[in-house]
């Protein structure tokens, strides 16, 4: 019973850890398409200033 216990707590401190880093650091790197993703959309009826898209 103790073998198992250290085992499924090395296992979740593990799984712990990854997904903290993956949190903090994030995965992939930053993205140049978030500046490319907005766009103006159209006004609309009776609407005098534009909105986002």
């Amino acid at each position: 019973m103790t073998l198992f216990r250290i085992v499924f707590l090395s296992l979740s401190l593990s799984a712990l850890a990854a997904t903290s880093y993956v949190a903090w650091y994030g995965l992939g790197g930053s993205s140049g398409e978030e500046t490319r993703s907005i766009r103006q959309g159209s006004n609309g009826a009776g609407s005098i200033a534009g909105r986002i898209k």
